[in-house]
């Protein structure tokens, strides 16, 4: 499934299905420090421990010790509560409040995660809605806490907001753009949470389409505006996968695609750093 390495940056002269908002900054968890995700309130039946079994899986695969069984190990607890919108032309929104709450009992962070869902697939009893909710869950929690303790924040360069990824089935759109805000960070890049505060806004357009009986045809393009809000450059990338591989959870098909295209987003903006 994944989006192979043939995926090389190539640099070059609407409103998403789901969106979080973060509030606060970002909290350092430390290495050692585990996350214990409590059942969100607002769902019925077994269905919240099963979410906050498929979040702590998620925040694993972003290298979170996170649990959702007790345990002696973890410090900070995950809290949240979920409520939904009643459904209108078919569509309804549901939002997640996430807290985290620190060993005092502090609230030390917290973000809200919408969904823009169809009134079908709420609420999430089946397995694979579930999951795919439960991934963008960790990609909100993950933009409030840190990662990676081992990647110094960077001191200089200029600030590139991720301002919005569209076109992507299942949860692409949250992946690819959380997956390039890791990316870019890895490589030394400062990234801005608010687009009107950095010098660089990054653009991810998705598009797929049908390569034969059994095969699609990915294709990402990476657009890098400048503060005036003028089109830089874009980084493409583009390649075949297994029909409907995409259509759930991307997962580590975002993250090398993310590392694919955050060499070329980078020369983009060294140069257009340059030239202003």
């Amino acid at each position: 499934m994944a989006l192979v390495a043939a995926c090389q940056p190539l640099p070059q002269p609407n409103k998403p299905d789901s969106k979080s908002r973060d509030f606060g900054g970002l909290l350092d968890l430390g290495p050692r420090a585990g996350l214990v995700v409590t059942p969100p309130t607002g769902f019925q039946d077994d269905t919240g421990i099963r979410f906050a079994d498929a979040l702590a899986l998620s925040l694993q695969a972003l290298d979170v010790a996170a649990t959702a069984r007790k345990s002696h190990r973890a410090s900070y607890i995950l809290a949240g509560s979920v409520k939904a919108t009643a459904p209108r032309q078919g569509l309804m929104q549901v939002v997640f409040d996430w807290r985290v709450i620190d060993p005092r009992g502090m609230e030390v962070a917290r973000t809200e995660q919408v969904e823009i869902l169809q009134e079908t697939q709420w609420p999430p009893h089946d397995a694979q809605r579930l999951r795919a909710l439960a991934a963008a869950a960790a990609d909100a929690v993950g933009s409030i806490i840190r990662l990676d303790p081992d990647v110094p924040p960077p001191t200089s360069g200029a600030a590139i907001a991720i301002a919005s990824v569209l076109g992507a089935p299942g949860d692409g759109n949250r992946a690819l753009a959380a997956a390039m805000r890791r990316a870019l960070r890895a490589q030394g890049a400062r990234i801005s949470d608010a687009q009107g505060d950095a010098a660089f806004a990054l653009r991810g357009i998705v598009k797929i389409s049908n390569a034969g009986r059994d095969r699609q045809r990915v294709e990402i393009e990476w657009i890098v505006s400048n503060a005036a809000g003028e089109d830089i450059g874009t980084s493409s990338q583009a390649n075949f996968v297994p029909l409907g591989a995409l259509d759930a959870r991307w997962g580590p098909v975002a993250e090398a695609a993310a590392e694919a295209g955050a060499e070329g987003i980078l020369h983009i903006v060294k140069s257009g750093a340059k030239k202003g």
